[in-house]
């Protein structure tokens, strides 16, 4: 609830904070568009101000408090002194902008400071930022010693922002991080959602920009609350792009009046809200600056062309803003143009990202309902009346377009900046820029909500008035189901599971705290990484999976042999990890099974997100190593290299996930024995390209193979080997033993309408793995397999069953075997359904040896046969003469369907 109240509070006070100025320069605060724009512009006063004593070199630690407590407390006392009247339109807003804290903050009432939402990997880099803006400048210097000591990893923020990368969202974060004594990280989820209460608020403003109805202000805040993109984009944590863009809406409602491009048209109030609502979004979100120009730039032409603008007022309109910006943002001035020029105007026309785009969605047929919201943008193909939202969405789309040209020819600066929007759209849509139209959908939800909001309040027939909000109703509705489903989703973000979990950070940043000795963590998660190395402070933290802060890790090289040749595997080792681990006194913080597929024999899922073990006590315990050929999902450098992605559910095993596997996976072994043994638990059914189980190999002195054999699904256990010894450190590496391939995405019908060569999975994938775990030769010999399976696919979650080539509904191809137990002669009784085949024949085969072969006919199939006494377990082999396709839309070649296989006293 604490988080709830900070939240409130900070939105209550930006707001006197705006309020207070607006009452300083004499504006008319009854006028419900100037008073709605009090908590933007109580926002960008403060970041101007933080932004000036950070460039100066003061750390927010020092300056913070003082000037947040000056300027509320002044604020206040200007307040109670002049007593303003606002209007009482601005009571629905106010309201909307509680019901949306509450729509969007349901998760903080549960996890308290500790969400995260969707855990992007921006919002781990401002946090970063703000971390080191604490305690020092602006334009510090990166503080290489410190990093190559393995500490203060804030600093490595600063490489991005010496290259000019707008800091405003990080100085705010590390100021109200100063004020309250809270980290960074626990802060930004409560600023990030007082910034959307403003930009409710100066949606708002922005309709009343062209509105004289009371109402429209209303309508305008309540249509965003209920936008689901633009609530994804809080969740998302975009948080600069968010300020931005209430900034831009309070700006244009400003900025975007004709009376002031008259002949001494502008007073001093005009010139001062718009000079600094203009200094903080260069300051906070530049980018979203540049592609609001040219909304700018056709407001200006249409007031050329009706010859309604005067020279002189266009001269003094823009030369105050641009001096004052130019003066205030100073020094880091030509940093910022910098930026500007090789970051974001030079932008890639495919999405930024080497290999396939993951933003293929944005520029298909189902893109449409998912920008306005009738369903998630990033949503099936094949969902239900996927078809219908098509339509209805296209004819939403083609009816926005019409009421921007309307409300636009009214001088409404709304519906002026969605005819920029389109223009780009346009533009966007001929480079193929889909990342470029996955922002555009977020970026255009408050001009929609206030043109929408303008074009009702224009409409001179009543009737037309009730039918057409009506009409709105039914999709507020929609989007209301939408947004909900974002909201929850953000308990549990796809990139980082359990993100706002108490066992996961916050165990991490106490592990840390109380650690007498070096902490080793272990992972490859962008996010995580980032945020951990923003909690620990001064203390060292020795990192071993993936080289987050770009530090001088020794390059180590791997020789992968096979047919092909020989290829170099190249991965960065951490030598200060290294030696810690070989002299065994640390703390080796690493992902439980409920975060990765991997350990969950020792770490299974459901155990606390991380583990926590002493190095000197850590055996056979596996570590994912990033390298050329195996990267991780979250921020790869290249898609086709992935090694695991993300982790999904498991579709037959309740409550447990699998994740996505490439090809290559390089793990290093912590405390390995002198021979070990992979476990390797698998499935290829989901995917529509192959079923057959790949040759998977694991390579450490030798290779070895799985013994895998058939389709479906398969946990097998490798052969013993000597793990592979680099510099004292011993590793393995998993090769599927062939290429992944992207998946199948099925459109039919008005999915396939456009954009047919776009990507919509961009996984390279091999099959899908449940669990990597080492495995003693101890512990498979105490294995207890079950002596009869006959319930799928709940008998295949034994993990003391070893079993290949059969999938999770009883389908097995040509060959399979499971692992039965052993004993006295005893009989093996295996029933079947088995599918029609010219000359099918079965033979069964136990320990490599035949026990039964006969011809066999569609249809039921039961056999008894006498099992002789066995030492050890039983192998059961079974091999079909041939396989049938399953049927026109389902690409498995089987056999048989097993009903029943098991050993019988």
């Amino acid at each position: 609830m604490l988080a709830i109240l900070l939240t409130l509070g900070l939105f209550l006070a930006w707001s006197a904070v705006g309020l207070a100025a607006l009452v300083a320069v004499r504006a008319d605060v009854g006028e419900v568009r100037v008073a709605l724009t009090a908590p933007v512009l109580g926002s960008a006063l403060t970041v101007v101000f933080l932004f000036l004593l950070s460039n100066a070199g003061v750390s927010m630690n020092r300056a913070a408090p003082p000037v947040c407590v000056v300027l509320l407390v002044g604020s206040l006392l200007a307040l109670a002194w002049r007593r303003p009247r606002l209007s009482l339109a601005v009571a629905p807003v106010a309201v909307l902008c509680v019901i949306d804290l509450v729509l969007l903050g349901r998760p903080m009432f549960h996890f308290g400071f500790d969400w995260i939402a969707n855990a992007n990997g921006d919002m781990a880099f401002y946090v970063l930022s703000a971390t080191h803006l604490m305690r020092h400048g602006l334009q510090s210097p990166v503080d290489l010693r410190a990093l190559a000591e393995n500490r203060d990893f804030s600093s490595s923020a600063q490489d991005l922002t010496l290259k000019g990368l707008r800091p405003g969202s990080q100085i705010m974060l590390a100021g109200l991080a100063a004020t309250t004594g809270r980290p960074p990280v626990t802060l930004y989820m409560p600023m990030s959602l007082a910034v959307a209460m403003g930009g409710i608020c100066a949606t708002g403003s922005l309709a009343m920009q062209a509105s004289r109805r009371w109402w429209a202000a209303s309508v305008a805040a309540a249509l965003l609350v209920v936008s689901p993109m633009a609530g994804y984009g809080v969740l998302q944590q975009l948080l600069p792009q968010d300020w931005g863009l209430g900034l831009t809406a309070a700006l244009f409602s400003w900025l975007m009046r004709p009376e002031l491009y008259r002949e001494h048209g502008q007073r001093f109030a005009d010139l001062f809200v718009i000079s600094v609502v203009a200094v903080a979004l260069f300051v906070v979100a530049y980018e979203v600056a540049v592609s609001v120009i040219a909304a700018y730039g056709l407001y200006v032409a249409i007031l050329l062309v009706r010859r309604r603008l005067s020279i002189r007022a266009v001269g003094i309109l823009w030369a105050v803003p641009l001096v004052a910006t130019v003066v205030a943002v100073n020094t880091f001035l030509p940093r910022a143009v910098g930026y500007i020029h090789h970051f974001v105007l030079r932008f890639g026309t495919s999405g930024g990202f080497k290999g396939v785009s993951q933003f293929g969605y944005a520029i298909v047929p189902t893109a449409l309902p998912g920008a306005a919201g009738l369903r998630s943008l990033f949503g099936s193909q094949q969902a239900p009346h996927i078809g219908s939202s098509i339509v209805v969405a296209a004819g939403l789309s083609a009816g926005m377009v019409v009421v921007s040209v309307m409300t636009a020819a009214k001088g409404a600066a709304a519906g002026i900046t969605l005819l920029g929007d389109l223009a780009i759209g346009i533009v966007l849509v001929r480079n193929g820029n889909d990342f470029g139209l996955f922002k555009l959908y977020m970026y255009i939800q408050p001009f929609v909500a206030a043109a929408v909001a303008v074009w009702l309040s224009n409409l001179r027939s009543p009737r037309a008035l009730v039918i057409f909000s009506a009409l709105l109703a039914v999709v507020v509705v929609v989007q209301f189901g939408t947004l909900t489903a974002y909201v929850n989703n953000s308990f549990n973000p796809i990139d980082l599971r359990n993100a706002s979990q108490s066992d996961l950070l916050p165990k991490f940043r106490q592990t840390v705290e109380d650690a007498a000795v070096p902490v080793v963590s272990v992972t490859d998660n962008f996010a995580l990484g980032v945020l951990e190395g923003a909690s620990t402070g001064d203390k060292p933290a020795l990192f071993l999976s993936r080289n987050v802060f770009d530090l001088p890790w020794k390059d180590r090289t791997f020789d992968v042999r096979n047919a092909g040749g020989v290829t170099k595997l190249v991965f960065g080792e951490n030598t200060a990890a290294s030696r810690v681990l070989s002299q065994g006194s640390c703390l080796v913080v690493l992902p439980s099974g409920s975060q990765v597929a991997l350990n969950r024999r020792s770490l299974p899922e459901g155990s606390p997100d991380l583990a926590v073990l002493a190095c000197g006590r850590t055996e056979n315990v596996l570590a994912f190593i990033v390298s050329s050929l195996g990267q991780p999902a979250t921020l790869p450098a290249d898609n086709q290299a992935v090694s695991f992605w993300q982790l999904e559910p498991d579709p037959w095993f309740r409550s447990q996930t699998f994740s996505g596997f490439g090809r290559y996976a390089l793990l290093q072994i912590l405390g390995p024995a002198q021979r070990v043994r992979v476990e390797l638990d698998f499935t290829t059914t989901p995917l529509q390209t192959s079923h057959a189980l790949p040759p998977v190999s694991v390579i450490g002195a030798e290779r070895v193979r799985f013994p895998v054999v058939g389709s479906g699904s398969a946990r097998v256990v490798s052969p013993p080997l000597r793990p592979k010894t680099i510099d004292g450190q011993s590793y393995v590496l998993l090769d599927m033993g062939r290429n992944g391939q992207l998946p199948v995405v099925a459109r039919s019908g008005a999915t396939g309408l456009w954009g047919k060569s776009a990507v919509l999975d961009p996984r390279s994938l091999t099959s899908y793995v449940r669990d990597v775990s080492i495995i003693s030769s101890s512990e498979v010999r105490d294995l207890r397999p079950p002596a009869v399976i006959r319930s799928f696919p709940e008998d295949l979650k034994n993990t003391d069953l070893e079993y290949s080539g059969i999938d999770e509904g009883g389908w097995i191809d040509r060959e399979s075997y499971v692992q039965l137990p052993g004993g006295p002669p005893a009989r093996l009784v295996i029933s079947a359904r088995v599918e029609p085949h010219v000359g099918q024949r079965l033979q069964v085969l136990v320990n490599g040896r035949p026990l039964e072969s006969r011809s066999v006919t569609a249809g039921p199939l039961h056999l008894d046969i006498p099992l002789p006494a066995a030492s050890g377990r039983r192998k059961i082999e079974l091999r079909w003469a041939g396989a049938t396709r399953l049927g026109p839309t389902d690409a498995r070649r089987v056999a048989a369907l097993l009903e029943s296989i098991g050993v019988v006293p």
